[in-house]
């Protein structure tokens, strides 16, 4: 390295930044058609020529580089193969001249401290080396380490860029490609496949760097020695050529696994998922053609396809919609592989074990059963995005061209019922090789009935233009004759190499049979696997005991409203009212033993009514909205916090659980927010979470994520935040520390500083009368007035805390009168409202100082006369002139937490 190069890193950087720009334009083609031929996992060209040799049955209709090309040119034309170039030039032009620059400088400080590090290799027994030799291993380490570093700065474009040069999104622009990313994936989807990138990346750019300064020199010596003329370009571009392919022979499968996770996160998960399920794969493809897979990285998985979009309802269906006992009622409409053995769907015990064996499994449903599909695939954490609507079902042969068109499938299928009940425990060990044999293929059951088939490419590549000509001479009734199993069974018994065997039948795979009686699934296969489940005292410490834990009211000291505008608060827990959520853990000899249920609340959520006049009556008075969208809500926010952040948590015992609540609606104590944080106090006490895990602090702001983010409620921390901590809480939701660690600064303070305080509350609240409040809006928009105002509501809270510790009631209720007085100015009357404004003039009148103690309906105060002789008087004639107004008064009780 010359000494200009070592006093100019820019050139290195504008250096590389031109190379990458070259690089990029010229070899874009082969980058798109090397991500196409991995999207598609297609059978290399060697292997099929190898298998062809050997007579094994294999499709000859494969993709390979010629067919990619052709059909991205037919799709897009020529200037087709250059799709992606832009995120390619956006990675690679800074990419190659980040590279190079740091590539430099590591060169340089390796260098410089070759005199720390030489004697280390020495002692290793790597002593007498040359300093040229030393360099070759200091360009290892400086390629690797520069590589690393600038993969992971460019990774999120690399996401893109491969997503974008995929056909499996099929985006249009790069900024969709970007936003479907952070919408479906989050932030870390950006980063997906960055532990393979990095096992590429870095090795390859040390071994290419170690190859080629390596060639160089031989080379050089060689000619030099030999006297043999070669001029320095060739020798260059010879080491180039010599070092590349070493590079990317060796890092090649760790190019196949990142472009996997970057396509597929949710398939893919890390590193070691991604090996170890493209290694099962690849294993059952080597069973197939019992031959060695050298190459193995480059083979396709299999794909399963399962059906169940027929329209014609089974026996054991047909028989459930004549029944009308509550037992049936439940499963009335549900799909036949949906029904429940020994507490599971039926489709649920094929799919645990399919899902090892096949690279992808689609489901073909219809317009009628889609949406019990789909409800079913959120439960396991099955791709969405896999179960597809054929509408109204014109046959099976349609339905399976149906996937094939939609999902460009590219490899042989295999192709079963959603109702293929898999007993693992009696499978034999091969069982699985019997989906790999040859392409076309029907398995029967022991009574004859087809319960796996098999499919090629070339047959599938056949199946429109065979639905077309039967279209043409056929009329639709016609099709339905034949059940969709005997349909397909004569179809593939036609085809080329198709292979028939009724030896593989297990008895668990009887329950596919479409006419299986309902008495049969009472008698019988409803608790056919119970041995299968968990047993008491086997993996798992079953929970017996219920779980009840309440959640109390609070009431706003000081500073409200401010919470929401990044204000400071005092506020105050009670005991006065409550809400209580019973948990019932599912008992362990219950067929449905990880089953989540919500039972209904006679009162706050009755699914029962005396009568119609009833009915009506409750809907008037309490509208529509019940609270098993809170339960269910907080449980979802509760599970994905909890597998977000490796919190372990054993899902295996269900449970029942249900809420009471006396806190009274719609006048502003925190009555919902009381439900979520009593059910979130009792999953953690279920599932064994601490507060180690889950900081009180954190559960606040996760508390307010399921009113906000889940169910739309406007809503501020201050409820939640004295909810999880109890007793009298200072709050600062000071902005900048909010932005910084998600929640404000928490301070509990001693209840015994607070003066008697009481509360009044509105008996019979009427929401329709409220008017709509601007100042949130108006402080999103800068407004000065607004601004200002909240500063002074959070000066309050300062000065009512500088008060209570001097014991100095007398400021106290000057400043909640203030703190009302504020809030009136900056709301208007008309959003405070006449019953609000009435029980606050009354308490003035009584020798008392009140203000909101939360969204309006309420007020909470306490006396401020100058006579303590008077009083309880002055608080007794209150509460009659309160009471003779529609209005209940109480006295208020702190609540303070034991632990």
């Amino acid at each position: 390295m010359s000494k200009s190069d070592k006093k100019n890193p820019v050139v290195h950087l504008v250096g590389g930044a031109v190379s990458g720009m070259s690089a990029c334009v010229m070899l874009q083609p082969l980058d798109l058609i090397k991500t196409r031929l991995q999207q598609q996992r297609q059978d290399h060209l060697a292997f099929l020529k190898e298998a062809k040799s050997k007579g094994l049955l294999v499709s000859p209709q494969k993709s390979n580089i010629y067919t990619t090309v052709k059909d991205i040119v037919n799709s897009n034309g020529y200037t087709g193969l250059w799709r992606g170039t832009v995120p390619t030039i956006m990675r690679n032009v800074p990419g190659s001249a980040f590279y190079f620059f740091a590539l430099s400088e590591i060169r340089v400080i390796l260098a410089n401290t070759r005199s720390t590090w030489q004697p280390l290799l020495n002692k290793a027994g790597i002593d007498g080396k040359t300093t040229a030799e030393h360099q070759r291993w200091e360009n290892l380490v400086s390629g690797s380490t520069a590589r690393g570093a600038v993969g992971y700065i460019m990774m999120p474009i690399t996401v893109v860029k491969v997503r974008y040069e995929s056909n499996f999104y099929n985006y249009t622009s790069l900024n969709q490609a970007f936003t479907s990313i952070i919408k479906t994936d989050g932030i870390r989807g950006l980063f997906a496949g960055y532990g393979a990138t990095f096992i590429r990346d870095a090795p390859f750019a040390g071994i290419y760097l170690f190859f080629y300064e390596g060639c160089k020199t031989w080379i050089n010596e060689y000619t030099t020695s030999h006297q043999i003329p070669i001029a320095h370009p060739v020798v260059n571009m010879g080491s180039g050529v010599i070092a590349g392919m070493a590079a990317t022979c060796t890092t090649q499968p760790f190019d196949m696994l990142k472009t996997r996770m970057q396509l597929k996160p949710l398939v893919y998960k890390n590193l070691l998922h991604s090996a170890r399920k493209v290694y099962r794969i690849l294993y059952n493809l080597q069973k197939k053609t019992h031959h060695k897979l050298f190459f193995f990285f480059f083979f396709p998985g299999f794909t399963l396809v399962i059906l169940a979009s027929s329209t014609e309802p089974t026996q054991i269906e047909k028989e459930i919609k004549e029944r009308y006992d509550s037992k049936y009622l439940r499963f009335r409409g549900v799909p036949k592989g949906l029904l429940p053995i020994s507490g599971r769907p039926v489709l649920s015990w094929w799919f645990d074990y399919a899902k090892d064996i096949f690279e992808n499994i689609y489901i073909v449903t219809n317009a009628y059963n889609f949406k019990h599909f789909e409800r079913w695939a959120s439960g396991i954490n099955f791709p969405r995005e896999n179960i597809l609507n054929s509408g109204l079902s014109k046959g099976v042969l349609s339905d399976i061209a149906f996937v094939h068109r939609v999902k460009n499938i590219q490899t042989d299928i295999v192709i079963t019922s959603a109702e293929l009940l898999c007993d693992a425990e009696t499978l034999p060990k091969d069982f699985k090789d019997l989906f790999f044999k040859t392409s076309n293929f029907v398995r029967y059951t022991s009574s004859l009935v087809p319960f796996a088939f098999g499919m090629s490419q070339e047959v599938l590549k056949g199946l429109d233009d065979h639905n077309e000509k039967n279209l043409a001479v056929l009329p639709y009734e016609n099709l339905k004759k034949l059940n969709w199993l005997d349909e397909l069974d004569l179809y593939i018994q036609v085809q080329a190499y198709a292979q028939i065997s009724n030896k593989d039948g297990l008895p668990s795979f009887d329950f596919v049979d479409p006419v299986l009686p309902l008495a049969s699934y009472i008698d019988y296969w409803v608790h056919a696997l119970d041995r299968s489940i968990i047993l008491p005292g086997h993996q798992i410490t079953f929970q017996s005991s219920p779980i009840h834990i309440k959640a109390y009211a609070r009431v706003g000291l000081m500073g409200n409203p401010s919470d929401g505008f990044y204000g400071k608060t005092m506020s105050l827990l009670i005991s006065n009212f409550w809400a209580e959520v019973t948990l019932i853990p599912n008992d362990p000899t219950e067929n449905e033993l990880e089953a989540i249920t919500i039972l209904p609340n006679p009162v706050s959520d009755p699914h029962k009514f005396s009568c119609m006049a009833c009915l009506v009556g409750v809907s008037e008075i309490d509208g529509y909205e019940t609270g098993d969208r809170l339960l269910q809500a907080c449980c979802k926010v509760f599970y994905r916090y909890c597998k977000e952040h490796n919190i372990q948590i054993d899902t295996r015992q269900g449970f029942k659980m249900m809420f009471e609540t006396n806190i009274p609606r719609q006048v502003g104590l925190a009555g919902s927010s009381a439900i979520i944080t009593a059910l979130w106090k009792v999953l953690c006490r279920f599932y064994g979470v601490k507060e180690s895990h889950i900081p009180l602090e954190v559960q606040a702001s996760l508390v307010l994520k399921v009113e906000q983010e889940e169910l739309g409620i406007a809503a501020g921390l201050q409820d939640r935040v004295i909810q999880a901590f109890g007793g009298l809480v200072y709050m600062d939701f000071e902005k900048e520390y909010m932005e910084k660690h998600g929640h404000g600064k928490y301070e509990q303070l001693d209840v015994a500083l607070l003066p008697k305080l009481w509360l009044a509350y509105v008996a019979d609240p009427d929401d329709s009368g409220k008017v709509h409040s601007k100042v949130k809006q108006r402080f999103l928009n800068g407004d000065e007035e607004i601004i200002k105002a909240m500063k002074k509501f959070a000066s309050f809270t300062e000065q009512a805390r500088t008060s209570l510790e001097a014991k100095n009631h007398k400021e106290f209720a000057h400043l909640m009168s203030s703190n009302f007085n504020l809030r009136r100015e900056t709301y208007g009357d008309a959003v405070v409202g006449a019953p609000n404004l009435r029980m606050v003039e009354l308490a003035r009148k009584h020798h008392c100082a009140a203000k909101f103690p939360g969204s309006g309906g309420a007020v909470i105060g306490m006396w401020d006369g100058e006579d303590p002789s008077t009083e309880k008087m002055d608080l007794l004639k209150l509460r009659r002139a309160l009471e003779n107004e529609g209005f209940v008064f109480l006295e208020i009780k702190p609540m303070v937490y034991s632990n």
